[in-house]
């Protein structure tokens, strides 16, 4: 079995001073887009704008597309940075920017001229995709000195999980809003709020302060290209990207939940806040209780059961007989998006040696992020050929084969903290 890597240390007292800074951006970050989410409202919002379940399906692409552009090269910048809370939260404000642009833009142009309105929204969507690539790396680094690893379980955990609680009665209210207020000015006010939200809770991150000690820079002084050989390097990182690459696929189905609930069940538009705020109860319970287990046994374990969840998710909607079933669909499609992520995300952190984050991480999204964006594309095609059932098919599949790798991936804290 590969040896484990070296942990940093972190004091009481600033663990104790970044703790609810780290929180706060947490806990807004699920919540801000619990207003405007990639699964419920975007895709309803860009059905007004065109009929094309690919248009739907460009969501996750562009997003996946935008990420990779600029991930393994974004870790130069970050490299001379002092304190990267700061760096984080100046491109967070960038990141965050072109929703407001949406939401100011939908009034105008969204039902005179949906075309328009559409090049608009991706062009937007593409510009906060691609800083949120550049920002990537750096909030990794950021959460690996400034929280230590048995108390980020329950940082993502809990925060989300309040999120999650509050955007249960925030999904009633969104859909009593869409329903009174319509389309476009219904959406261009969600979108409003939820980049408020967003931009207020990162500003905590600039008093953020991290534990400098050990950055690791790599050979050349740059990160680029030659890092990918961390791949043939480092078993467990490799086994780790392995795995991760399937739980990729099992995006194929995530942009058609929605459809699927519009489309084959003819729910009204205004029901989307409600599946929103049914996915995001769930989420709730799930992230809380694997967020508190993972503190206290790692990620690998709680990572499983997410991964079971997402083969039921789309099990579910594959089985889904009337339009009622699509309110238990969402629910398992919450814990298992949040889930997933969380554990992924942290287990990256924990195979990462000391003051290697910014690599590592550039190196596993420019591999993964691809096929991210080839997942909903091929799902697209599935949809428009074959059915918008067949496409929860190869989700089911793929969650299969994630867990069948992730036993062959250890649990990466069976270590002790580096001197």
């Amino acid at each position: 079995m590969p040896e484990p890597h070296p942990r940093r240390v972190h004091s009481a007292r600033r663990t104790r001073r970044n703790f609810p800074l780290m929180f706060i951006d947490a806990l807004g970050w699920p919540l801000g887009w619990t207003f405007m989410s990639p699964e419920t409202i975007l895709p309803a919002f860009v059905l007004r704008l065109t009929d094309s379940p690919m248009a739907v399906s460009m969501i996750r692409v562009v997003y996946a597309v935008g990420m990779w552009l600029p991930i393994l090269y974004a870790p130069n910048l970050i490299r001379r940075v002092k304190w990267r809370g700061k760096y984080v939260a100046i491109v967070g404000m960038v990141e965050r920017a072109p929703m407001l642009v949406i939401g100011l833009t939908a009034p105008l142009l969204a039902a005179s001229n949906p075309s328009a309105m559409l090049v608009v929204f991706f062009a937007c969507w593409l510009v906060r995709s691609v800083s949120e690539g550049l920002n990537l790396s750096a909030y990794a680094s950021l959460l690996d000195e400034s929280i230590p690893e048995t108390y980020r379980g329950r940082l993502w955990g809990v925060s989300t999980g309040i999120s999650a609680v509050l955007a249960l009665p925030i999904g009633f209210w969104t859909a009593h809003y869409l329903a009174t207020r319509g389309f476009p000015q219904g959406y261009a006010d969600l979108f409003i709020i939820g980049f408020v939200i967003l931009a207020v809770t990162i500003i905590p991150l600039w008093w953020v302060r991290e534990v400098r000690g050990g950055r690791h820079v790599p050979d050349g002084g740059r990160v680029g290209l030659g890092s990918l050989r961390l791949l043939r390097t480092d078993e467990t990182f490799r086994r780790f990207t392995a795995m991760s690459l399937a739980i990729a696929f099992i995006d194929m189905a995530v942009p058609f939940y929605a459809v699927h609930a519009l489309r084959t069940f003819s729910l009204p538009e205004s029901s989307m806040g409600l599946l929103a705020g049914a996915q995001a109860a769930a989420a709730s319970v799930g992230s809380i209780a694997l967020g508190i287990v993972s503190d206290r046994i790692g990620f690998r374990g709680p990572l499983r059961g997410a991964l079971i969840l997402g083969f039921m998710a789309p099990l579910a909607a594959f089985l889904a007989p009337a339009p009622w079933a699509m309110y238990p669909t969402f629910a398992l499609l919450g814990a298992a998006l949040t889930t997933i992520v969380m554990c992924r995300y942290n287990m990256l952190l924990e195979i990462c040696p000391r003051g290697r984050v910014p690599e590592y991480s550039g190196v596993f999204y420019t591999v993964l992020q691809p096929a991210f964006a080839l997942a909903p594309f091929l799902g697209s095609l599935v949809a428009q050929y074959v059915g918008l059932r067949a496409v929860f098919i190869p989700s089911m599949a793929a969650a299969l084969v994630a867990l069948a790798l992730l036993r062959h991936v250890p649990e990466p804290r069976r270590t002790a903290p580096a001197p």
